[in-house]
């Protein structure tokens, strides 16, 4: 398939919105991944027999990028921001460890081990007919973050995980990945740990005083109050997920910043400023050094 003609395929999934992965295969192993969110490629990833690079977006759509005469493969891959940021995570970072042939049924065991880790882990699982990324926290934070894809299937998060736990394959090939904060990658994915982790908390202490109703109102302003920063939100049992891909840490902060400064005025304005201060200590306080460093170093005051 000519440059041209791919071109012409990603401009129609860009102009309906597609979010997914556009992976771009050539000759002699050259490969080009399109992290594409909302309409838009945030981000190339560029790898051959010699390096690994991180391409603005607008480059592909960049004549002089591509010889005229090259021929390659597209392939399209409707998937949720999570899995874009655990594909680019990876992309930086060499595997840890690598199984093949482990039993579904013994990941949990994993995922438990993996949660007393200073902090998060990415597993990519491969199945025959299917794949996943499970995002393990880490610091004992009780977030478990997943994606399970099998074809135009894609399950996240709780319902990801009961599909991977009774997935027909039994055996599964895993490998891990850590990278604490060694890249912008990696420290964008412990952001979003870290702002998931503060709104379930305040969200989990005003319900406890306010009832569900309250809750899953709040849930709901955020959702709506999202865009304003480019946030790709989601609401799900009663708390918030987060599936946006940022061009930069800096968007990332400015985002999470101004959702948690909505969300505590939010609490704030029924439950008053003292329980407020009790959450925070509390969110704080539960956090290990590792987290705890990162929230104050970027200025999370949560």
């Amino acid at each position: 398939m000519s440059h041209a003609r791919m071109q012409e395929i990603v401009n129609h999934a860009l102009s309906r919105g597609f979010t997914g992965l556009g992976t771009v295969s050539f000759l002699l192993g050259e490969e080009l991944k399109l992290l594409i969110h909302a309409g838009t490629i945030r981000e190339i990833l560029l790898k051959n027999n010699r390096q690994k690079r991180h391409l603005p977006g607008e480059k592909y759509q960049d004549a002089a990028f591509f010889e005229a005469s090259r021929m390659g493969y597209l392939r399209l891959q409707k998937v949720p921001g999570r899995f874009l940021l655990c594909e680019r995570a990876c992309f930086d970072t060499k595997e840890q460890e690598t199984r093949k042939g482990l039993k579904n049924l013994d990941l949990e065991a994993i995922f438990l081990e993996l949660a007393k880790r200073e902090s998060a882990t990415i597993l990519a699982l491969r199945w025959q007919e299917a794949e996943a990324y499970v995002l393990v926290s880490g610091s004992n934070i009780p977030l478990r973050r997943a994606v399970f894809v099998n074809g135009s299937q894609v399950e996240i998060d709780d319902s990801a995980l009961s599909m991977i736990a009774s997935w027909k394959e039994a055996h599964c090939n895993l490998t891990t990945y850590q990278g604490a904060l060694e890249t912008d990658s990696w420290i964008a994915l412990h952001l979003n740990v870290l702002f998931e982790y503060f709104c379930a908390n305040m969200l989990s202490q005003y319900g406890y005083l306010t009832g569900k109703v309250m809750v899953n109102s709040m849930v709901r302003s955020m959702t709506y109050t999202a865009p304003q920063y480019q946030c790709d939100l989601a609401a799900a049992s009663a708390q918030v997920q987060d599936q946006t891909v940022f061009y930069s840490i800096h968007e990332t902060i400015r985002a999470y910043k101004s959702l948690l400064d909505f969300l505590e005025a939010q609490v704030e304005s029924v439950a008053g400023s003292n329980f407020i201060k009790l959450v925070k200590k509390q969110s704080l306080d539960s956090l290990n050094p590792f987290y705890t460093n990162l929230a104050r170093y970027y200025g999370f005051s949560f």
